[in-house]
């Protein structure tokens, strides 16, 4: 038998053909996308988590690893704010080679959309987390995130605090 954390890790790591075939080629920052396309009274009664996904090379963080990971390292919240507000948090990790490697992390609500055309019919409660890849983002969270009094210090010297970006999209517009 199977285990659940087998058929988690399957169930966000794919890739609806009907969302899939809907949406153009993505080419911001960000690979990763879920969406409730039922009402809230039947995700109850499905067998699934009732999302379905835009999922094309993307890493999607559940929301109980996203808390542990949280509790792990040093996790920093960045607000950016361009065409839309975009959450994303960073912090560093020691590898196994006594280095310490940067993780991107981006927390998004889920859309409740219409399954015909996509469009947003509400904004559910609901979160997930996509751990970002993009090379251009991870220089846009190093470089230009920082704020003043930080703006020197090497990342593992920042004081925890939330920091406030005002140039950010989904759009991959890192200016």
């Amino acid at each position: 038998m199977i285990s659940s954390a087998i058929n988690t890790a399957d169930r966000l790591s794919g890739c609806s053909k009907t969302i899939r075939k809907k949406m153009k080629k993505k080419d911001g920052p960000f690979n990763l996308y879920v969406f409730q396309t039922e009402p809230e009274k039947d995700i109850a009664s499905t067998a699934n988590d009732g999302f379905d996904r835009y999922n094309v090379n993307g890493i999607e963080l559940n929301a109980t690893g996203f808390k542990k990971l949280s509790q792990e390292i040093d996790l920093k919240a960045i607000q950016c704010s361009g065409k839309e507000k975009i959450k994303l948090y960073t912090g560093k990790f020691p590898t196994a080679m006594r280095k310490f490697q940067r993780l991107v992390i981006r927390e998004a609500q889920i859309p409740w959309v219409s399954p015909d055309d996509l469009k947003v019919v509400g904004i559910t409660p609901r979160k997930y987390y996509e751990v970002c890849t993009n090379t251009k983002l991870y220089k846009y969270v190093r470089e230009r995130c920082s704020v003043s009094p930080l703006r020197d210090l090497p990342d593992d010297r920042w004081e925890k605090h939330d920091i406030v970006c005002n140039k950010c999209s989904s759009e991959g517009e890192f200016q």
